[in-house]
């Protein structure tokens, strides 16, 4: 996850929070038992000195992740929601560990109900701030998801006017563009199978095409004067050589 504030929240939910649970229960679990065994306070003083500096570990490790959450957060909503749940879970685990440590001075069976109330207080916060926690992560989630689906929206609305302004700019092209080629086409065809060179192609447009049609219109006409010189000088041959023929048949009659 990408995003500091449900990564980190996350991280509390599913593994800090279940792991400070355990610490929690193995201490208490060992006080209990060290208090009905009667185990001598150094014994018990090394112990607990060990299991509360891992419970606190986690303590810290949660806090850590908290703040990380709340610095990744792009409002103070996050902090709102779950700050004062995790601040009731700390206060009870520092009256809880204080009472803990009283305790290596000597207790017995009989006062371990009181102790009892501080572990149960401790675990009731716990649960509160994790079912927070809980919380506070699928609404961010939720608004994680809701705003790449509103991106999702938006990106395909996007690509749907482009395609939309695409299809009418190619209509407009065609539009443009083919009917002069038709007509092009056309006329090319004709005067291919007519040999009729005064045939010309009606687009006068100042565009590419425009020009296009003026060079073949031109080379229409350049085709058409040169059959027109063509054909001049085959009347012009033809004429001479009657004219030849009739002198030539005078002069025999005149011998």
């Amino acid at each position: 996850d990408p995003d500091l504030d449900t990564y980190y929240l996350h991280s509390i939910v599913m593994i800090k929070l279940p792991a400070f649970m355990t610490r929690l229960a193995e201490l208490q679990n060992y006080f209990e038992a060290g208090v009905r065994a009667q185990e001598t306070a150094d014994m018990m003083e090394a112990r607990l000195s060990m299991l509360t500096g891992l419970l606190r570990a986690k303590s810290d490790e949660i806090d850590h992740n908290l703040q990380a959450a709340h610095r990744g957060t792009p409002d103070a909503s996050l902090m709102r929601n779950v700050g004062p749940r995790f601040a009731a879970l700390k206060s009870s685990l520092q009256s809880y560990l204080g009472a803990v440590n009283v305790s290596v001075s000597g207790i017995d069976a009989r006062d371990l109900a009181t102790y009892h109330q501080f572990h149960r207080q401790t675990v009731e916060n716990a649960l509160a701030a994790w079912a927070a926690a809980q919380v506070e992560l699928d609404r961010l989630l939720q608004a994680r998801i809701s705003s790449m689906i509103h991106r999702l929206l938006a990106g395909l609305t996007l690509i749907g006017a482009f395609s939309i302004l695409s299809f009418i700019a190619a209509l407009l092209t065609h539009r443009h563009l083919v009917p002069p080629l038709k007509q092009l086409e056309a006329v090319a065809s004709e005067v291919r199978s007519t040999n009729d060179y005064s045939l010309r192609v009606a687009y006068t447009s100042k565009d590419e095409i425009g020009r296009v049609t003026a060079a073949f219109n031109g080379m229409l006409e350049e085709l058409s004067a040169a059959r027109e010189r063509e054909t001049a000088q085959a009347w012009e041959f033809a004429r001479a050589t009657q004219l030849t023929s009739m002198g030539g048949l005078g002069a025999s009659i005149g011998h």
